[in-house]
């Protein structure tokens, strides 16, 4: 008995020994035969394959893309039933049609998704020379009118890249539909059919890219069992191993670069980077006047003289033409520029430097520059330290980027500020090198990073004082948003800290705006308006110790009034205020008040964020600052009426927490291969006047709620608290004194505190 057509793709799926374009050439001519068997024996009708069955690609749980093509068929119900329903049956997807050769050209001169169907069809069975007319017609459609289409096809690509991204450079991409995916590459195999501009050598190099994207697919179908396409953490490792890979990191390293070079050539051809911001330019290189160039249909074509030899600055100023231009440069005269590049890896020659800053000052127009050269490996060739990051991957939920892609990111946003510290080059500089260790295995990224400047000030000619300042911020660009988010920052020892740290005013000025720049280009989740508040009072602090006056501290930041009123209102119970600074809350002081607004507040979807803790009127103040769940619903009056319900019973709080938790599964994007272990830091000496506690774990409803129940359990008071999150992890720091008011002195009691903290996130993160 014949096998089903399921039964024959399992058979396929498991046979170890065919990967990627072996197993989809094997299963889409296993398909083929199978069809033929079900086809119905009618003269002048054909069964063709389109998309990726046409191509021989088809995964293993594809949809089939088929048509019925015919010449006079009368009744098109009778090939339904004798051909789809088996195939329905069988339990696959279909994409099906049933033409006449008219018919399908009329729909694909309207329809692109149509036409780019037909430009692969491919004939399976019945009337062939029927086929073959189809197929020659299309293509003949195709070559003539491809040009037509390109407005159609462009924003269809930007349309899947809105809801897709870009999977160059995302955590977890779609190896189909994001930017620079499988769709894509059937785009530009459909133009070059219509013409043929590159070379054979970028042809086989996508091609190569290809293959690995399709290989993952069919290793993604083959270990979900369903047409899976976004690859998640979790299937990395089992992606990597399955298709001959030491690890994630080489695969996604490689995914990477095949897609960025797919997403170029396909961009190109498409003119998808064509706008109307591009200008109409065209003139002589000022390095090198025989050197031309000129705008091609939204392009920058560049004329080399024979035998022309280009150097650093050459390269450069190419770049900067283009980005000042916004033209992304053709992929010809890119061909060209590599081949004609005479650079020996030695010292850049004067003018180059220069050149480097002016194309970053572009800010985001610097990017598509930059990732231009990159196509053909030209900046890499300039700057071989840059290879150590190319396409390198940051396997944590809290980085959206590669390394490599995350640095011209920081630099482009630092560009925005470069009217706002006296020295916006090494601005720049220091953000397009800030991570540039992270390319050396086994090492602190910033120490890497320090050695490694060095070698490139030598390189593109920075002088040692300038390379003494951007190598102290590599070092420290971590610092200030530890300190602020983790760190009282009113508190003199943080200021002492971070002044003795930078040690000048300069370093410190360039730092803030690196921060706020690195952090942008991180993700959504690193930057706030909270965070740049916490910030911006340190950097004051800062500047106050490094002049040797009196920093100005935090007390009495709060409005009078509005604590005045708190504290009368509150009485015997508990007063609640929201306002611009936060969410004041406001009672006589007892032990567990902190847990139980926590409690609260994780009750009705808030995320506290940062907390402060202080007397006023022998009055209990705490204010927090929060984030609501779903964005703009802030639910205080739930809130209000939460709140005293906690505080009269927090053992209900508890089993509340527990049952929301229960109903709400937050999507964990950490992989288990990539969870870090809980920990809990204690600190003595990082405060005078409070003991400092770190506890880091995954985050989960009602965690702060749990920590601080633990706090309060132990006898211990929160003077300050503060929450930052790292994807799905946390790091809460509190500042706790004892039942006296001062640090915590004894060795057991912080032994002890530490277990039971430690209890409480170990179960977070089981």
């Amino acid at each position: 008995m014949a096998l089903s057509l399921a039964e024959e793709r399992d058979r396929l799926l498991s046979r170890s020994d065919l990967v990627g374009r072996q197993w989809t050439r094997a299963f889409s001519d296993v398909a083929d035969t199978w069809l033929r068997g079900i086809f119905p024996k009618r003269s002048r009708i054909a069964l063709v394959a389109l998309g990726s069955h046409g191509r021989r690609e088809l995964c293993p749980y594809s949809d089939l893309d088929l048509m019925c093509v015919h010449r006079g068929l009368r009744s098109v119900d009778e090939v339904s039933s004798e051909l789809w329903y088996p195939i329905w049956d069988s339990g696959f997807g279909l994409d099906h049609s049933v033409k006449s050769i008219k018919d399908a050209l009329e729909v694909a001169k309207g329809d692109i998704r149509a036409m780019l169907g037909l430009v692969d069809l491919r004939f399976i069975c019945g009337d062939q020379e029927l086929a073959n007319e189809l197929a020659s017609r299309t293509m003949g459609l195709w070559q003539r009118d491809h040009v037509k289409f390109l407005r159609e096809i462009a924003n269809s690509m930007r349309s899947r890249y809105d809801s897709s991204g870009d999977l160059a450079f995302l955590l977890e991409p779609d190896l189909k539909e994001a930017r620079g995916g499988l769709r894509d590459f059937a785009i530009y195999s459909a133009l070059m059919k219509a013409k043929r501009p590159f070379s054979s050598e970028v042809d086989r190099h996508l091609l190569e890219g290809h293959d690995l994207l399709l290989a993952a697919r069919v290793e993604l179908h083959r270990r979900s069992r369903k047409g899976e396409d976004r690859l998640l953490l979790q299937e990395q490792d089992q992606v990597a191993s399955l298709v001959g890979m030491a690890d994630a990191d080489e695969l996604m390293g490689k995914i990477s670069e095949a897609a960025r070079a797919i997403s170029y050539a396909v961009n190109r051809l498409a003119r998808f980077d064509s706008t109307s911001n591009s200008k109409a330019i065209s003139g002589s290189l000022k390095t090198n006047p025989s050197v031309k160039f000129r705008s091609v249909q939204g392009e920058l074509e560049i004329e080399l003289p024979e035998n022309v030899g280009l150097g650093v600055v050459q390269v450069l100023e190419i770049a900067s033409v283009s980005a000042h231009g916004q033209l992304p440069i053709q992929i010809p005269s890119l061909i060209g520029i590599r081949a004609s590049l005479d650079y020996d890896g030695g010292r850049w020659p004067a003018g180059a430097l220069s050149q480097l800053v002016s194309l970053l000052g572009t800010a985001r127009s610097a990017i598509f520059a930059i990732e231009s050269l990159e196509f053909v490996r030209l900046f890499t060739a300039l700057l071989p330290e840059w290879d150590l990051v190319r396409s390198k991957p940051q396997r944590n939920a809290y980085h959206r980027f590669t390394v490599d892609r995350h640095l011209l990111e920081a630099a482009a946003n630092a560009a925005l500020y470069r009217r706002e510290v006296h020295r916006p080059d090494l601005l720049l500089l220091g953000a397009l090198f800030h991570d540039i260790g992270k390319g050396v295995a086994n090492r602190d990224h910033t120490e890497a990073g320090v050695e490694l400047m060095d070698s490139i000030a030598v390189r593109i000619g920075l002088n040692s004082q300038d390379t003494v300042i951007i190598k102290k911020l590599i070092e420290h660009h971590l610092l200030l948003a530890d300190m602020a988010m983790k760190r009282d920052v009113s508190d003199p020892m943080t200021v002492e800290k971070v002044a003795d740290a930078l040690g000048d005013l300069e370093t410190l000025e360039l730092l803030e705006k690196l921060t706020e720049a690195d952090s942008l280009a991180t993700g959504s989740a690193a930057w706030s308006h909270w965070k740049k508040l916490l910030i911006s009072d340190l950097v004051s602090g800062v500047k106050s110790k490094i002049l040797g006056a009196e920093p100005k501290l935090s007390n009495g930041k709060y409005n009078v009034d509005l604590l005045d009123e708190l504290a009368e209102s509150c009485g015997s119970d508990c007063a609640v205020s929201v306002h611009p600074d936060g969410l004041f809350v406001a009672a006589p002081d007892r032990p567990g008040l902190f847990s139980a607004v926590t409690g609260a507040l994780a009750l009705v979807g808030f995320s506290v964020v940062g907390a402060e803790v202080f007397t006023h009127r022998d009055v209990a103040i705490e204010v927090f600052q929060t984030m609501s769940e779903w964005e703009s619903e802030f639910n205080w009056e739930k809130f209000k009426k939460e709140l005293p319900k906690a505080l009269a019973k927090p053992e209900d709080v508890e089993k509340k927490l527990l049952e929301k938790r229960k109903h709400y599964r937050k999507r964990q994007l950490t992989a288990e291969g990539l969870q870090l272990d809980p920990k809990v830091l204690i600190d003595q000496g990082a405060s005078a006047t409070a003991t400092v506690v770190e506890v880091w774990g995954p985050d989960r409803i009602g965690l702060l709620h749990e920590l601080t129940r633990v706090i309060a359990v132990s006898g211990l008071s929160i003077t300050k608290a503060k929450v930052l999150t790292l994807g799905d992890d946390v790091i809460d720091t509190f500042y706790l004194v004892d039942g006296q008011g001062n640090p915590i002195a004894d060795d057991e009691a912080i032994s002890s505190l530490r277990a039971s903290l430690m209890e409480v996130v170990s179960n977070s993160a089981g």
